[in-house]
């Protein structure tokens, strides 16, 4: 049974005024998307400038569940 991470994540900007929740299987490449604003032109963090990761959780689901989710 193959296991599946994704994460589940919050950003703020420099005053901490904004927050952004979001998830994700790569939370590398996500806040790496953030930052760089990949293909979000007009996204909300880049809108507000929500680069800074305050708190994740990481979870994982395995195929067993996913399987008996789409029935």
């Amino acid at each position: 049974m193959r296991q599946y991470n994704f994460y589940i994540y919050i950003l703020t900007n420099y005053e901490k005024k904004v927050l952004y929740t979001g998830v994700t299987n790569s939370l590398e490449r996500r806040l790496y998307e953030h930052y760089f604003g990949v293909d979000q032109k007009e996204s909300f963090t880049l809108k507000y400038k929500c680069y800074y990761l305050l708190w994740y959780e990481r979870h994982n689901i395995s195929t067993m569940l996913l399987l008996a989710k789409k029935k």
